[in-house]
């Protein structure tokens, strides 16, 4: 009989090893990487394309050619697409960002070969209508006027006007003009210009047998070759840390942002860094959240972070504060980056951290599906399975010495922009 009362033993995480996922390359040069699961008949399909917003010339061209792309088939309104998904029992999202697009079809495996041809084709020959994008652009001009009154949605914004070089489109804040310029012909081209295998990247979850990966190559294939896409934002090449303030007419608060040029997600320093963002902003019991939060009572939230790109990050540190506690906020955020700097952290604290990151490690592969999710996320940097391994091996072996040598090393004040919208 088991003593509900007394808890089960603990073991620290020393070794996992996943398994690898099939790789296949198909004619086309796109890169197929199967994650096998005879027990999910749910087959879910991730198609990866280099076509974020980095590469756009046009302000806003990307997120809206993905978006409207469901409602493109050559042949077939956008009603009896969802008719068709409904009623093949499949789903269809898409997730934008700055480097890369994520078509997501998740299909019935007995469905798979009805559904994937009608996809497919509209995967290759979309054709963006006019009255579509019409619709889309009056909801996106309610959606900005809905977003300029949200402090931290501005300074969100003022922090890719300040990191990306002065005159691309990431770089520029979104305003009303943007989204009416955009065309169907700019639509058409953009997608014509990146949707292709150089640029693609598939990864599928399930129940996969040779009949299902040959039907997946098949249609897969026939995406044309293309070229590779050209980066146009990029950073700023000299960084000159400065104060930028949005002032609001009697704002209720401010959306405080301090945020600096990180490494990249390869470089050698990036896992210990990413356990000392975690103890400054990572979770709920941070040293921000200690201050800002419950000791001071100046904020609801704070968090820290990095945004990673191909090329580099910026990290940051992000909250909305009491208008009348702006100042404060920002000193005791920079006092706590002093800390990190000077003191050693406690064994009971950094043992916290360990656990917690260790255990949402975990969480993030406790399937085929969210493994697959992953693996993904770390092929865009050219990693591979072994990352949780390293990462795992990072976690365990940091002690108080690393913590305030990349303190030292990556978090100097100087350093950082503070961006302010509301009032200082």
């Amino acid at each position: 009989m088991i003593n509900r009362q007394i808890p089960p033993e603990t073991f620290d995480i020393e070794h996992f090893l996943l398994h690898k996922p099939l790789k296949g390359t198909l004619e086309n040069g796109i890169c197929l990487y199967q994650f096998r699961n005879p027990l999910l008949d749910l087959i879910h399909i991730q198609i990866h394309i280099k076509a974020g917003s980095v590469f756009e010339t046009q302000k806003m061209v990307a997120s809206t050619c993905f978006n409207l792309l469901k409602e493109s088939h050559p042949t077939k309104t956008v009603s009896e697409i969802d008719d068709i998904l409904d009623f093949y029992g499949a789903s269809w999202s898409v997730s934008t960002n700055i480097e890369y697009i994520v078509l997501q079809w998740i299909i019935p495996k007995s469905n798979v070969h009805h559904l994937l041809p009608i996809l497919m084709e509209l995967l290759k020959n979309p054709s963006f209508k006019k009255e579509n994008l019409e619709r889309y652009q009056q909801r996106k001009l309610k959606d900005l006027e809905y977003n300029e009154l949200k402090y931290n949605y501005r300074a969100t914004q003022q922090m890719f006007h300040t990191f990306f070089a002065p005159g691309t489109p990431t770089a520029a804040i979104l305003t009303k003009e943007h989204i009416l310029e955009i065309s169907t012909a700019n639509l058409q081209n953009y997608y014509q210009n990146n949707v292709n295998a150089q640029n693609t990247n598939i990864f599928i979850a399930g129940n996969i047998d040779e009949d299902l990966e040959q039907l997946i190559y098949t249609h897969f294939r026939s995406l044309p070759t293309g070229d590779a896409s050209t980066v146009v934002s990029q950073f700023i090449s000299t960084f000159k840390p400065e104060i930028i303030i949005d002032e609001q007419i009697n704002p209720l608060q401010s959306s405080i942002m301090l945020c600096k040029k990180g490494i990249s997600f390869r470089h050698e320093d990036r896992r210990d860094f990413s356990i000392l963002s975690t103890l400054l902003g990572g979770y709920f019991g941070s040293r921000l959240m200690q201050n800002l939060r419950e000791k001071n009572g100046y904020t609801y939230s704070v968090q820290s972070g990095s945004l990673y790109l191909n090329d580099g990050s910026i990290f940051y540190v992000e909250s909305d504060v009491t208008i009348d506690k702006t100042k404060e906020a920002i000193e005791q955020c920079l006092f706590e980056l002093d800390r990190l700097k000077t003191e050693k952290v406690s064994e009971t604290e950094l043992k916290l951290v360990q656990r917690y990151m260790l255990g949402s490690l975990l969480r993030d592969i406790d399937g085929v599906v969210s493994y697959m999710k992953k693996y993904a996320f770390w092929n865009h940097f050219g990693l591979d399975e072994l990352e949780i391994e390293h990462t795992i091996n990072a976690i365990n072996h940091v002690n108080q010495d690393t913590i305030i040598k990349n303190a030292k090393k990556y978090l100097q004040n100087e350093d950082f922009y503070t961006i302010i919208v509301g009032k200082l």
